[in-house]
């Protein structure tokens, strides 16, 4: 199959993936909780299945534990939640 092809077929599934979850999610009359969790859940069971299959090392060490955690709060505290707030602030009127 050449490049190009292969190509547009992938894109092609992305949308069909993106547009379908949207209509589940609005069929479905759970809670969008309980929702979220099960698509987390079956994303982690997918990536964990993929990384088996192709013998990827996901194992951290735990200075890049440290310094993910020391990022991702970085991000909450000056980037995460100031747009948050600022977003909700028509809100709060």
């Amino acid at each position: 199959m050449e490049i190009r092809t292969k190509s547009l077929l992938e894109i092609h599934m992305a949308v069909l993936l993106f547009g379908l979850t949207g209509l589940f999610g609005k069929f479905l009359s759970m809670p969008a909780s309980f929702i979220t969790l099960g698509r987390v859940f079956f994303a982690s069971v997918s990536l964990g299945l993929i990384f088996i299959i192709r013998g990827v090392n996901i194992r951290l060490n735990s200075k890049k534990i440290i310094t993910l955690f020391v990022l991702s709060e970085l991000f909450w505290r000056f980037i995460g939640l100031p747009f948050i707030s600022l977003s909700r602030f028509p809100l709060l009127l």
